[in-house]
């Protein structure tokens, strides 16, 4: 499980790091339709991004929730 956590966090940061490339182009950019065709690529990136975060979150929930339990698979020896 935390495997998969560390998988989805890594992927977060990826995003993460294009959504700021992007945001930085579409501010440094001087055309107002570059600037307005940059921010329809953001939309749904940071909605995937607000997404991933989210998933994540779930899954350490879940991955607490069964280690408080005792029921984790990958706790038992």
């Amino acid at each position: 499980m935390t495997h998969l956590i560390e998988e989805y966090e890594r992927s977060a940061e990826l995003l993460h790091g294009r959504i700021w490339q992007l945001e930085r182009a579409r501010v440094l950019v001087q055309d107002e339709r570059t600037r307005l065709e940059l921010e329809e690529r953001l939309r749904p990136l940071r909605e995937m991004y607000g997404e991933l975060r989210g998933t994540i979150a779930h899954l350490k929930r879940y991955r607490d929730h069964l280690e408080e339990r005792g029921r984790a698979p990958w706790a038992k020896a």
